[in-house]
This record gives C-alpha cells, sequence and structure tokens, in this order.
C-alpha cells in the first residue's frame, strides 16, 4: 500500500528531502520524511499532502482511514534519558527524581523534564456501609471532606 505514496514523495520537487522510511505493518503503515533544514514547515507539509493526493488513485478503495499527514519536529523529541537506581524503595526514590525534575527546569536550555515509571502515591478510603448508615454520612460527604483537605490555593 505504501508503494504509490512513496513513489510520489521521492518525485518531490522544490523541497530537498533527505530521507525517506517506511515500516508497514498489518493495517498499518507509516512514512517518515526527512526533509532538509532549510525548508520551510508549512512548505514540507503541503509537498507531502500533494503528493498523496496524487499517489490516492493508486490505492485500494477499501481503506480502513486515509492517509493523514503529521508534522513531527525533532525538538519534540527527548535529548536525554536518566535512569535513576538504588538499595531506596520507589518513594524515595521518586523524591530524587522530583528534585532533579526541578533542577532541570532551572535550566534555560531545557523546555521539559517528565518523570516516567514512578509510583504515584495513592491513598485508599475503606468505608463500612453500617457505620456511615449509622452516622448519616454519604459517598458524597466523604468525597468532598476529602476535597476540601486537599485543595492547592495560591496565595500571595
Amino acid at each position: 500500500m505504501t508503494r504509490p505514496i512513496e513513489k510520489q514523495l521521492k518525485g518531490i520537487s522544490g523541497a530537498k528531502v533527505n530521507k525517506i522510511q517506511s515500516t508497514s505493518q498489518t493495517d498499518y503503515s507509516l512514512i517518515v520524511i526527512e526533509f532538509d533544514t532549510d525548508v520551510k514547515t508549512e512548505l514540507a507539509k503541503q509537498k507531502v499532502k500533494d503528493a498523496i493526493d496524487k499517489a490516492k488513485t493508486d490505492l485500494p478503495n477499501d481503506l480502513t482511514s486515509q492517509p493523514d499527514v503529521q508534522e513531527f519536529a525533532f525538538s519534540e523529541m527527548p535529548i536525554m534519558f536518566v535512569n535513576i537506581s538504588g538499595d531506596y524503595d520507589g518513594i524515595k526514590l521518586k523524591e530524587y527524581a522530583d528534585k532533579m525534575q526541578d533542577r532541570f527546569e532551572e535550566l534555560g536550555e531545557i523546555t521539559r523534564a517528565e518523570i516516567v515509571g514512578a509510583p504515584e502515591r495513592e491513598i485508599q478510603i475503606n468505608v463500612d456501609p453500617y457505620k456511615m448508615t449509622a452516622a448519616r454520612v454519604s459517598f458524597t460527604d466523604i468525597e468532598n471532606a476529602v476535597s476540601r483537605e486537599n485543595r492547592d490555593i495560591t496565595g500571595g
């Protein structure tokens, strides 16, 4: 299915294409086109859309979805992964990761730092329905009480 699109992409003129890479699986294909850094993003996107429009007549009629063009900038990709481990529990490691994240984000060159895979703290509230009924307390009452106690309010 990607061959007609690839053929049209290889024929793009007026915008230097550095590389075309295609990956296909059952019911899914991905084609990545890398343009020269001098090519404006909107021009590159339009050239790809035009190439796909030209290829549509050679594509099967029973596609589950039409080809879609999405812009991807390398600035969106992570530059570095930092893994931390040690003889600490997950909560302690998460504290260290939070401190590292804060320090990384203080650097002017860093757009964003994310923590992935760390355990989130969770508190479970187990209620006794008989005691709730006796005390005339509803689930909404409990929800509201928890909500009131865990509110972030700006100050200043």
